[in-house]
């Protein structure tokens, strides 16, 4: 799908989707603003990154920070962002895949990276903005503790604390905004790269679990027990945020744990009414001129040669396969010789099993 032909795309004079955002919980997922376009890569921002940036731009200055420490948080939380989605385009291409579709959510991109078929490569796709905000958090923790001589920097031990510490108006109010920038960028790339670990599509962490189990379940089992994860998850989460509510944050992190949970039953009943199509969406291919092209588009390395020889493989296949079918289709099928034949019976059999799979 082209980006002029998904829903964000469709706007009207405000800019926003013209689809009524209210129509529908699903709408709210839609509802974005463009942020421009940069060499090949378009950008647009969310309607829930929007939300979050404008409170913690209130936080902020509720805290008495003042507006170029709201400022700073905002860039802060958008430069951890960008570098998250940079990281995914560069493992993307790892994965003989690209990445130039940002819809920026308060989490990370709204659309996957694409990457050669198989749940290796979506694997490699998916973990690059977490190891890049990983590598930021990593140098930023570093210089904290140059900058502070202290190493009484918060790290947390799970994902599921993280929700709970984003970034706040306190890392201002010492007066030192160089610092409190650190701070608010340290906290955010750590934020993501715990979050992005959460068995969720919204998230990385869905489809990192769904590569992961699907070897061993096939695809589509590995999509249904990561929805039921991503449920039972997200259904705890939202019992324990009520009784521990307390303020204004309270409120938003249960909202945030019910959205989570609505988007992993959304995709576990799509996946009950169309699983090929759901399953073709989730695991993107690359189309045959893109395949013809994997040396120019592969960076070295052992990721890269393994999903290079691989596909190459399947290439090579598929031109015998269509020189087969076409001279089946000139001469007769009697024209055959018996390896012409017995290439074109393990080619069925091969496109067969892959389809039994995708319907598992």
């Amino acid at each position: 799908m082209g980006w002029r032909d998904r829903s964000y795309n469709r706007t009207g004079s405000s800019g926003f989707a013209t689809d009524n955002p209210l129509s529908s919980p699903e709408a709210l997922f839609n509802w974005s603003v463009p942020g421009g376009v940069y060499g090949r890569v378009r950008v647009r921002l969310h309607f829930w990154l929007l939300l979050v940036l404008l409170l913690q731009f209130l936080n902020i200055m509720h805290a008495g920070a003042g507006i170029v420490a709201a400022l700073l948080l905002v860039t802060a939380t958008l430069s951890a962002l960008v570098l998250h989605e940079l990281g995914h385009m560069i493992f993307a291409k790892m994965a003989a895949g690209s990445h130039e579709e940002f819809v920026i959510g308060p989490f990370g991109n709204m659309l996957p990276p694409s990457h050669a078929p198989g749940p290796w490569p979506m694997f490699i796709a998916q973990t690059g903005g977490m190891l890049m905000n990983f590598a930021a958090a990593t140098a930023c923790f570093f210089g904290l503790v140059i900058t502070t001589h202290s190493t009484a920097i918060p790290t947390f031990l799970n994902p599921v604390s993280a929700i709970m510490n984003m970034p706040e108006g306190g890392a201002f109010l010492s007066g030192n905004l160089a610092l409190g920038f650190l701070y608010s960028f340290y906290m955010m790339n750590l934020t993501l790269m715990y979050l992005n670990l959460l068995p969720f599509f919204w998230l990385d962490g869905g489809y990192i679990l769904q590569a992961v189990l699907a070897p061993a379940t096939g695809a589509y089992q590995a999509v249904n027990i990561t929805c039921w994860a991503g449920m039972l998850l997200a259904g705890a989460m939202i019992g324990w945020s009520v009784m521990n509510i307390q303020d204004h944050i309270g409120i938003f992190t249960i909202l945030l744990w019910a959205l989570l949970f609505y988007s992993s039953l959304v995709m576990l009943r799509q996946l009950r009414a169309d699983a090929p199509g759901l399953l073709a969406q989730l695991q993107p291919n690359l189309d045959r001129a893109r395949q013809h092209n994997i040396k120019q588009r592969l960076r070295p390395g052992a990721w890269g040669k393994k999903v290079k020889k691989r596909l190459e493989e399947e290439r090579r296949e598929q031109d015998e396969t269509d020189r087969i079918l076409a001279k089946v289709s000139q001469y007769g099928l009697a024209s055959l010789t018996w390896m012409e034949k017995r290439h074109l019976r393990s080619a069925t059999q091969r496109q067969q099993e892959r389809e039994r799979q995708g319907k598992r």
